[in-house]
């Protein structure tokens, strides 16, 4: 294959792989902001503190009733759970439940889940209306890596790893895009202090 060739397959995949990127992101974006609002309109604070509450409550009983013979699998799941809803009030305070850290840690399961299903959706439809599969162009330029290829000959799983691929691309480009509005912001209003978001994370 000619470097002309390469190169030119290369360009076509990232441009490509970018624009449905972006289009991910701001569709995942907007439907963030209607969510943002329902919640603000419907006042879903109590749901947030009920769900704080119950987590208090669940790891009162178990750091209470606790034994050393407790399995591992438990303690690191217990330890995943904690790091997703605890947070300190403070720098240096002691962590805790907060409705915040529970409500941020479900958006932003909610978030990447929705990326990766519009993007399995993207990845579909331009597999079954263009018959254009990215991972089969990339194998094709990189032949010697035989996991590649191997993934490339699976339909399914190309598809998924091309879903999974395109809806990971998207939250970088979320902070990318997000850090640009905010810089854009400070200099049309230098003295307004910067505003917290409820952008996806």
């Amino acid at each position: 294959m000619e470097n002309i060739e390469v190169i030119t397959k290369i360009t076509f995949c990232f441009f490509i792989y970018l624009i449905l990127a972006i289009f991910v992101e701001r569709f995942v974006e907007v439907l963030v902001s209607i969510y943002n609002y329902i919640e603000l309109k419907r006042n879903f604070s109590g749901f947030w503190n009920k769900k704080a509450e119950a987590y208090r409550a669940r790891f009162d009983r178990l750091f209470g009733f606790q034994s050393g013979k407790t399995p591992r699998r438990n303690k690191i799941l217990s330890w995943i759970i904690w790091r997703a809803i605890a947070e300190k009030p403070y720098p240096g305070g002691k962590e805790v439940v907060s409705a915040d850290q529970i409500r941020h840690s479900y958006l932003q399961v909610g978030t990447r889940s929705l990326a990766f299903l519009i993007s399995l959706g993207l990845v579909i439809a331009i597999k079954v209306q263009l018959d254009l599969d990215f991972l089969s162009i990339i194998a094709s330029l990189f032949k010697d890596v035989t996991l590649i290829g191997v993934i490339a000959n699976s339909a399914v799983i190309s598809v998924l790893f091309s879903a999974a691929a395109l809806s990971i691309g998207s939250e970088p480009l979320h902070r990318l895009i997000a850090s640009l509005e905010d810089f854009a912001k400070r200099r049309r209003n230098p003295a307004t202090p910067q505003a917290q978001g409820g952008g996806h994370a």
